[in-house]
């Protein structure tokens, strides 16, 4: 196993843990049943208390596992399978360890938040290292694939059928907040995916644009591009720099422009994901240049 692969498996299992915590001390004690497969067991333990939450879970996502197989071809990797055992298996470990868990805040609707910011977390980390916690994402693929539909609304098709049954198990209160907890579980999944991968884009328009280029290149360490530009009021010819940095290389460059010239033009805007040279791969001369630049800093 390479040192990839063995980051991979490390942030899956952690995440999947999250996942069944968030999913056991927030969510269990007050019977909150928003959506996925989590939602789905707790709301069947009403119905069936002999079986625990964590095999619940378990047996749903196996049958789940072997749908989408039959149905739609082994599309789901080795690491979405693993994820999914150990999120399960984590509960379970959860319910020996502490059994008969009771509210850790006082009220359904702070439980509900921490809960659904909590797995929301750990499912975001797992969909970044390419992998899944299973549940109704798989029922959101077998729909697209018979009915055509969207994933995101064959998803919703089945997280919506989660809280009906939560609404039969629990009443029209816990229907509520799991309504609630699906929305708020989309948006912080997806800032925390987008947030994960956020770049800043910066459009620098100076008269003293070698200096600042050379800046860029030579102390941040990063790429830029050139542009010959005009000026639409005066018709003035400069050149514009591009560039796409982390939010702590941004901080370094503007206090450096700021002092360098004080009178450039900077054009800023929030970059959802960039792939390529330098962010999604290095080669093996950007190492070497990381390398001498983190020497730099030791000195």
């Amino acid at each position: 196993m390479n040192s990839n692969t063995l980051k991979k498996v490390v942030i899956t299992t952690l995440a999947s843990i999250v996942v069944s915590a968030g999913v056991y001390f927030f969510m269990v004690p007050y019977n909150l049943t928003i959506g996925g497969t989590a939602g789905l067991s707790i709301a069947l333990s009403k119905f069936f208390p002999e079986i625990s939450v964590g095999v619940f879970q378990l047996g749903i996502n196996i049958i789940l596992f072997i749908l989408a197989f039959l149905l739609i071809g082994a599309e789901f990797g080795g690491l979405s399978i693993y994820a999914t055992i150990v999120v399960s298996v984590s509960l379970i470990g959860f319910e020996k360890m502490f059994p008969n868990i009771k509210p850790l805040v006082d009220t359904p609707f702070m439980s509900m938040i921490v809960g659904v910011g909590v797995t929301a977390i750990g499912i975001a980390l797992t969909l970044n290292q390419n992998a899944s916690t299973g549940g109704t994402d798989i029922v959101g693929k077998i729909l697209n694939e018979y009915i055509h539909v969207d994933i995101s609304v064959g998803v919703f098709i089945a997280d919506f059928s989660v809280v009906v049954m939560g609404y039969f198990a629990y009443g029209i209160n816990a229907a509520m907040y799991a309504i609630v907890g699906i929305l708020f579980n989309a948006v912080v999944i997806d800032k925390v995916l987008t947030g994960y991968k956020t770049r800043i884009k910066v459009y620098i328009n100076s008269r003293k644009w070698e200096g600042i280029n050379d800046y860029i290149l030579n102390v941040i360490v990063r790429g830029s591009t050139l542009y010959e530009v005009k000026g639409g009021f005066n018709k003035s010819e400069r050149v514009m720099i591009e560039t796409i940095l982390t939010r702590p290389e941004y901080i370094k460059l503007m206090t450096f422009i700021k002092e360098f010239d004080n009178n450039a033009f900077v054009n800023v805007a929030t970059v959802s994901e960039v792939s390529g040279e330098g962010f999604s791969y290095l080669t093996e001369e950007n190492k070497k240049v990381l390398k001498e630049k983190n020497k730099t800093r030791k000195m």
